[in-house]
């Protein structure tokens, strides 16, 4: 075995569950199963290699300088690594290396393997008695947090940990057997020491609940064994509270494309986030998770944001102050850890002093802002400490003139190598060679090089150093005794300038409290000029907020849906959910016509508001929401055994026994994944159940046209659908959500479109008439609604403006002719288009152009007649080039 294979296993048996990357020249090696786990990762070639009697040693490298991009890599993979470094010179026997680095996807607080705009969240787990504690630490920031859980609820346990996503679990071994097979997680052992190490460093908190401290005490033990110096970063941790936060499951997140953190996908963080810098972002994606019950917080944030979109030029002179600043949060952790670096400490100086400008430019008339501009600390003296300490504009990390000893010593350096400048004069005057120089590398110190062809003329008394290709390099007494005053010189110097650097660094760890509020504050500041920002350049509104149990949004749009249609294409719906119509809605219709779409649009707007931000639609009045429960789409979950009906009851099954009546409900085909008959009385069943709690806004989608008849039967439910027309023998899918019960499914028609073999469809139509199923026809009205009418299939789509303040229904609903209906549409098209113009930025032509098409229009609709022409009038689907967004 050779002596390179002894060292590695030595270093290997001190890091046994890491992966060793060991320096080998311009390459970081990986042998044995850790060559195997980094091909298979970073997919580069695994080569083999004799080490002695040890035989072929598989391996894998890297190059040193493309280090970073492969530890981002391997961290991502969960990995944990050990960077063993070379520690002295090669040419001299084994060299000397240790591992002078390890990390763990949780324990990463180097700003180049960290995403900026997300949290790295390292996740501790015990349990005590029948709880379960946990807790977590972003120690790029040190914020930290903890909460404790009921053990045997393993389900509730596995969906908060997909809320938080943490970077990294470690767990107790009794924990561990509590996590889903989905999670990695990294058992360790209880330590008394860490109990004590526990109590010294957070001792306020020795009264906590034994599974939280059981937590504490892994985490801390954790980090002292690999991580010591990460400890004294990390702030004192806060309860996780739920009382004045909307708790929302990892299911209704997805379905809702919340934050889906996978790349290329559109999510609503990537659509809101219009902020300025990293701590901005993380922010954003913390409001996101943490959706308010305070009316009073809700409506503070509407008001700044408000205020903010109705001014334009603050919210620029914010941008412009925002847009340079460093991550303050995370620099702060660095300065208490001491791996910050002298130019990042200039950086630190310019940040703190945007802050100043940011304060003046962000104080306004709402308290919500003041608030924020007022706990902006811009830390002068901070900022002058570290421009009098810092040099900007040379190598020196310490200014000239800072330290008189410093200068002293510097200016020694400096007239010491001029005296080699004059060595070397006279070395070539003595000689007679021009070529020869004086010269310094890192290796072999100070020399004298001079080229092969002229060795024969060198004083013997010089000593030969180094043999190039060309070159010889010597040594001389005078050279050596030179060399021996710089390089004790330098080294003084070296350790004075640290000396100073922790002086400066202990002075602003006094001030990395205020650093980090004022981080704070500038990231929720940010936040909110990227929502009055998204809000403006979107058109949304500020939604009034209540306490009482309506739902009535006027015109809502889906932000993600819109975003990628033409401009002015997306088709806006209403959402009434109040007395006396009710607070259910049974939505009938086909696939394709928009009702995925408005469920999913209605809860956005419910969420957006209560993030605090303006929303997607015309005009919002939204009751307080406790919850938010979606049952979207279908999935299963093979590795438990659970069916897609199983997993589609398990969540049903959680709605109904969490939601109350301050919820918002949204179920989409419950009971599709068994038999119709089953499904239709799980269907009923589910709706009796919700309508029990008057309260509980519930949009209710499903394909059974059986369920029509239920408004009729209950207090408090509406029927609607999605409007469906046909022309030229085709289906036209209007996308609008209109009173009254779908006509028919249209499951072929759909097929049809899909490609489905004609053989197949006429198969199946002859079967549909041949079928012996009673079928059931549903063309009445509710009898206290006039948006109750027939279905489009038979006449056309009709949508009524409603006043939220008044819904007097007439006496008799009649159905009206499909020409007046069409016509109907028409002009509500007609009246929208110019209600949108935008007057500011239309010129004289656009005007012209704007009254030309809308006495065309209005001439069409006077000679309005039955037929395809009528539809089109309906549909719009020519752009209209007088709106807007046009």
């Amino acid at each position: 075995m050779t002596p390179a294979r002894q060292q590695y296993l030595r270093l290997k048996a001190q890091h046994p569950d890491a992966v060793l990357l060991y320096r080998m020249g311009d390459f970081y090696e990986m042998f044995d199963e850790d060559a195997h786990t980094a091909a298979r990762i970073l997919g580069i070639t695994l080569t083999a290699r004799d080490f002695g009697r040890s035989g072929r040693i598989p391996m894998a490298g890297i190059p040193h300088h493309a280090l970073n991009g492969y530890l981002r890599r391997l961290l991502r993979a969960g990995c944990r690594l050990a960077i063993c470094e070379q520690m002295t010179p090669a040419g001299n026997g084994l060299v000397e290396r240790e591992v002078v680095r390890i990390l763990s996807p949780g324990t990463v607080d180097d700003p180049a393997l960290l995403d900026s705009q997300r949290a790295n969240d390292l996740l501790a787990v015990a349990t005590s008695g029948v709880l379960v504690g946990l807790v977590w630490v972003d120690v790029s920031t040190g914020a930290s947090e903890y909460r404790s859980m009921h053990a045997d609820d393993a389900d509730a346990l596995g969906a908060f940990i997909d809320i938080l996503q943490p970077a990294e679990i470690i767990a107790t071994d009794d924990a561990a057997a509590l996590l889903s097979d989905e999670h990695t997680v990294r058992v360790v052992e209880f330590d008394v020491a860490a109990n004590a190490a526990t109590s010294a460093r957070f001792p306020l908190l020795d009264d906590l609940r034994p599974a939280v401290r059981a937590a504490l005490d892994a985490l801390v033990g954790y980090l002292t064994r690999g991580h010591a110096t990460l400890l004294d970063a990390i702030e004192y941790p806060q309860p996780w509270n739920t009382s004045g936060i909307m708790v929302l499951d990892h299911g209704t997140r997805q379905n809702l494309a919340i934050d889906l953190r996978q790349r290329g996908t559109p999510d609503l963080f990537g659509f809101l986030n219009e902020t300025r810098t990293a701590a901005g972002a993380r922010m954003l994606r913390r409001w996101l998770e943490r959706p308010l019950l305070d009316l009073a917080a809700i409506e503070s944030r509407h008001a700044a944001i408000d205020e903010l979109r109705t001014q334009p030029e603050v919210r620029a002179a914010l941008r412009s102050a925002l847009k340079p600043m460093l991550d303050l949060e995370r620099i702060a952790t660095r300065i208490v850890t001491g791996t910050i670096r002298p130019r990042d400490l200039l950086g630190l100086a310019d940040t703190l002093y945007l802050t100043g400008r940011l304060r003046h430019a962000a104080t306004g008339a709402t308290p919500l802002l003041t608030d924020l501009a007022d706990g902006i600390d811009p830390c002068p003296a901070v900022v002058a400490s570290i421009q009098a300490c810092i040099d900007p504009d040379n190598d020196h990390a310490v200014s000239p003139g800072f330290d008189t000893a410093l200068d002293t010593i510097r200016d020694a350096i400096a007239t010491e190598r001029a005296g080699l400048k004059t060595l070397e004069t006279d070395l070539r005057a003595q000689t007679g060679l021009r070529s020869l120089k004086v010269g310094f590398n890192k290796v072999f110190g100070y020399f004298i090089e001079v080229s092969k062809t002229s060795r024969g003329t060198i004083p013997p008394e010089w000593d030969r150093r180094q043999t190039l290709t060309n070159a010889e390099r010597y040594m001389t007494p005078a050279l050596r005794e030179a060399e021996t005053r710089i390089l004790a010189a330098e080294a003084r110097a070296t350790d004075m300038e640290a000396a100073l650097l922790q002086r400066l660094l202990h002075t602003l760890r006094l001030a990395v409290p205020r650093i980090r509020v004022t981080a704070q504050h500038v990231a929720q500041i940010d936040v909110l000029q990227a929502l009055a920002t998204v809000a403006d350049t979107q058109r949304w509104v500020r939604p009034t907020m209540t306490t009482g149990s309506d739902l009535v949004i006027r015109g809502g749009r889906h932000p993600l849906v819109e975003r990628d249609l033409d401009a002015g294409a997306f088709i806006a719906n209403d959402t009434v959910l109040d007395d006396p119509y009710g607070r259910m809605v049974i939505l009938t219709g086909p696939n394709m016509g928009g009702k995925s779409t408005w469920l999913r649009q209605t809860a956005l707007v419910v969420f957006l508001a209560q993030i605090g931000s303006h929303v997607p639609a015309d005009s919002a009045e939204i009751g307080l929401v406790d919850r938010i429960f979606t049952r979207i789409g279908a999935s299963d979950d093979i590795a438990r055994g659970q069916s897609t009906f199983m997993v589609e009851m398990l969540e049903t099954a959680a709605i109904l026994e969490h939601a109350t009546g301050d919820s918002l409900i949204v179920l989409d085909e419950i009971g599709r994944g068994t038999s119709a008959e089953d499904g239709v009385a799980i269907a009923h069943a589910v709706i009796e159940r919700i309508a029990r709690t008057s309260t509980t806004r519930t949009l209710f989608a499903t394909h059974f046209r059986e369920l029509a008849d239920l408004p009729q039967e209950m207090p408090g439910v509406q029927a609607m659908h999605t409007a469906v027309v046909r022309r030229d023998g085709q289906l036209v899918f209007l996308h609008r959500i209109v009173p009254g019960v779908a006509d028919a499914a249209f499951g072929l028609e759909i097929a049809r479109l899909a490609g489905l073999p004609a053989d197949v469809l006429q198969r199946a139509a002859a079967l549909i008439e041949r079928s012996t199923f009673p079928t059931t026809r549903h063309d009445h009205a509710h009898p206290n609604d006039e948006r109750h009418s027939r279905s489009v299939a038979e006449t056309a789509p009709v949508t009524t403006q409603h006043s939220p303040s008044a819904h007097v229904p007439p006496p008799t609903p009649t159905p009206l002719p499909a020409h007046a209906l069409v016509a109907s549409l028409a002009h509500e098209r007609i009246m929208r288009a110019v209600l949108d113009a935008d007057l500011a930025r239309t010129t004289p032509l656009d005007a012209l152009n704007l009254l030309a098409d809308v006495q065309e229009r209005l001439r069409q609709v006077e000679q309005l007649a039955t037929g395809p022409r009528a539809l089109r009038l309906a549909e719009d689907d020519a752009p209209s080039p007088f709106r807007a967004d046009a």
